[in-house]
């Protein structure tokens, strides 16, 4: 289907087999399953986005090309589509390169689909300069990452939060709410350091291999930019967050929705019409406060997916969905205060905004992950993490009250 998907002409082919992949995706998610739950996770979070590819693919009549072949469609055919004399082992070696360029391509920074949804390329912190300066670089990364992530994984396990005891963020401070909610908002930031850089971590992992076996190094920017300075929602979602799924989300909630309500609405932001002549159809811009609601229901829904596909017998709550829906209301206070204002949300107050957000309204979002086990992954081995050899044993020596003994003081 992604080779097909990289030529022209082949539409009605994708449109006759879609049925037939679909159901292979969805066999594969149902019948891979085991007793390890980041395995069962996994098979189920890239199953499914890999399903929504399908679908995707079946909605593009046109070939999904990249921005550097051809500035015309009949250019563009001719860049996408492999021709030869001698031809078809060559053509054959062609469409499954197109097929796994396509399949692997997650954001598209280089292609046309991604450049129409407005697609922003991370910045590097510091210009690579070479190859090898590159691939310093990136172990320098990996090995600050790892006592970055040992750090709040080991504070988030002295408060005995989530894991086998399913212990919560909210089990401190008693009646006192002051501290109760201090307590609870330190334990967010150090899991949103889990997530933010445990998924860094993994995108190091794979861009060291990948420029070590000879690929550009501008082709592995990094996944998020600085999301901690974001000051608006539009900001932190829409450019400073990972884009990993952002097309997907796209196909399967901002566009449906969007396209739904301007067929039952006479709203100008997404309605159908005829031209003068009346033989030609255009769609004017989908309403962004539709487009914005959808995307976010749908991230809320994909990873309510995800706590299901861990199949690990705890059942998500409606945390989740309701976080990533409020998203969708968030974007749109932003826009309609845009719209009346003439300015956009940002500064100091915007970035007091996003905060508010990410550090105090997503806890029980989070709260709900930590009693899933989604962040219950150690980078280091407890026996080896530097915090408890090191860092616990000094705070300790001065403030003895402050944390319980580390497990490897008392072994």
């Amino acid at each position: 289907m992604a080779g097909m998907a990289r030529r022209r002409g082949t539409w009605p082919i994708r449109l006759a087999i879609f049925p037939f992949a679909l159901a292979a995706m969805l066999r594969f998610i149902y019948g891979f399953a085991g007793d390890d739950d980041s395995f069962n996770h996994l098979v189920g979070m890239w199953g499914l986005h890999y399903c929504i590819r399908l679908v995707d693919y079946v909605l593009s009549p046109e070939p999904m090309l990249k921005l550097s072949e051809g500035q015309t469609k009949k250019d563009a055919e001719k860049q996408a589509q492999p021709t030869s004399s001698w031809a078809v082992l060559r053509s054959l070696f062609l469409f499954i390169y197109d097929a796994f360029e396509l399949l692997f391509t997650i954001r598209g920074f280089e292609w046309r689909f991604g450049a129409e949804i407005g697609l922003r390329r991370p910045r590097q912190q510091r210009p690579i300069t070479s190859r090898a300066h590159f691939v310093i670089k990136k172990i320098y990364d990996i090995l600050s990452i790892l006592l970055l992530c040992d750090f709040a994984q080991t504070v988030v396990q002295i408060a005995h939060v989530g894991g086998e005891e399913h212990g919560s963020m909210f089990a401190f401070g008693g009646d006192n709410l002051a501290v109760k909610y201090t307590i609870s908002t330190m334990l967010q930031l150090m899991s949103g350091i889990l997530v933010i850089y445990g998924l860094e971590l993994i995108n190091c992992f794979l861009s060291l291999v990948g420029v070590l076996c000879g690929s550009d190094p501008a082709s592995w920017p990094p996944l998020f930019d600085n999301p901690w300075i974001s000051t608006s929602l539009h900001e932190l979602w829409g450019r400073r967050w990972h884009q990993l799924f952002r097309r997907s989300l796209l196909v399967i909630g901002g566009y449906p929705l969007a396209t739904i309500l301007s067929w039952v609405s006479t709203v100008r932001g997404g309605k159908l019409h005829a031209n003068a002549k009346g033989s030609e159809v255009r769609r004017r811009p989908l309403n962004p406060v539709a487009v914005a609601i959808g995307t976010c229901v749908a991230s809320g829904l994909l990873h309510t997916w995800n706590s299901y596909a861990q199949r690990s017998g705890r059942m998500p709550g409606l945390s989740t969905v309701a976080f990533f829906g409020a998203q969708g209301v968030a974007l749109s206070v932003e826009w309609y205060w845009k719209r009346i204002t003439g300015s956009p949300v940002g500064g100091f107050w915007g970035w007091l905004w996003v905060f508010f957000w990410m550090a105090i309204v997503a806890q029980p979002l989070v709260e709900d992950w930590h009693q899933l086990g989604f962040l219950d992954i150690s980078t280091v081995p407890p026996e080896q993490s530097p915090t408890r050899l090191f860092i616990i044993p000094f705070v300790q020596g001065y403030l003895p009250t402050l944390l319980p003994a580390s497990p490897s003081s008392n072994t």
